[in-house]
């Protein structure tokens, strides 16, 4: 019995006291793979609309007649996100917002002439990587506009407007932005009556928004 009796001591203190792995194991590595947490202002962007309004000038470009269409554009303006944050281990991450736009215009060349339209078709796309308060983006939108110019200028009234852009918002506060593009604009009939001539603009604007 008393050879049989330390083992047994032994082998009840190893099951009820266990030795300590704590020094023995290795850390597990961080896991450098998994994607960047949500940013604040990102949060604000893939989750809230916005509306605000963009202001500049624009002078025509790429065009040999005579008629000098400079105008003034004031732009209200919408946005509402259509994705969360996308490709979040990219450069491109980002947020994909739709946004809709009422181009009001005054030329300023042509006897203070002016258009006014809708654009429902567009598409923002948010450059989050920076994850700061200053975002860069691009956009594109379709629609179509009203165009108070004499039909020698333009053969109709009814144009279809066409833009493209790149710019950047900066988030002065939580929910209030700044900001400022350069824009493409395309006006045309589309060959519906002549003469169409194919109005392009080069347009400098700045804007003010917010976030709901």
């Amino acid at each position: 019995m008393k050879k049989i009796l330390p083992p047994l001591l032994v082998l009840f203190f190893s099951m009820v006291f266990p030795p300590a792995q704590g020094h023995a194991q290795q850390a597990a590595p961080p896991d450098n793979s998994a994607p960047a947490s949500i940013t604040k202002y990102e949060d604000i962007i893939s989750n809230d609309y916005s509306i605000g309004i963009q202001g500049g000038y624009g002078d025509k470009v790429w065009d040999n007649d005579h008629f000098r269409l400079n105008t003034a554009l004031l732009q209200p303006y919408f946005t509402i996100p259509l994705t969360n944050v996308i490709m979040k281990d990219w450069i491109t991450r980002g947020v994909l917002e739709y946004k809709l736009e009422v181009p009001l215009g005054l030329i300023t060349t042509l006897d203070d002439h002016g258009m006014a339209g809708l654009s429902p078709l567009g598409f923002r796309y948010d450059f989050t990587g920076l994850r700061d308060r200053l975002v860069p983006y691009a956009s594109a939108s379709f629609g179509m506009v009203y165009l108070d110019v004499p039909h020698e200028v333009q053969g109709t009234r009814y144009n279809f407007i066409i833009n493209a852009a790149i710019g950047a918002q900066y988030f002065i506060t939580g929910k209030w932005t700044i900001g400022a593009e350069c824009r493409f604009l395309h006006l045309s009939n589309a060959g519906i009556k002549e003469p169409n001539r194919g109005q392009n603009y080069l347009m400098g604007l700045v804007q003010i928004g917010r976030y709901f």
